[in-house]
């Protein structure tokens, strides 16, 4: 069974969305079927494919992931995640102070 997954992220305050190709086979694609639907919540493992090929305009290129495992997120638990908030920005928070004895090497 093949699908897309959508990922959103925002970068300087702008809401972006990839879109990867999920490989699943076995138990895993008749739970993906059986059970995934559009805008639910899920995180997936496995191993990322790429693949070249030559198609009608030229050479592409196909990345998929091989879905080894799925996981069906619950509301309660994105609603938690949800509200936590954004991350700050990347200018606005270095996760270290002047102070700060220990840095990473």
């Amino acid at each position: 069974m093949t699908f897309s997954l959508g990922t959103d992220h925002v970068y300087k305050r702008v809401k972006k969305t990839d879109w990867h190709d999920i490989v699943a086979w076995g138990i895993v694609a008749k739970m993906c079927k059986d059970n995934l639907e559009v805008g639910m919540f899920v995180t997936i493992t496995g191993p990322i494919r790429s693949q070249v090929f030559i198609g009608k305009k030229g050479r592409t290129r196909a990345v998929t992931i091989e879905a080894d495992q799925i996981v069906f997120m619950n509301k309660a638990l994105i609603t938690t995640v949800k509200n936590m908030g954004d991350p700050p920005d990347d200018d606005e928070f270095s996760g270290y102070d002047d102070d700060d004895e220990a840095r990473p090497l």
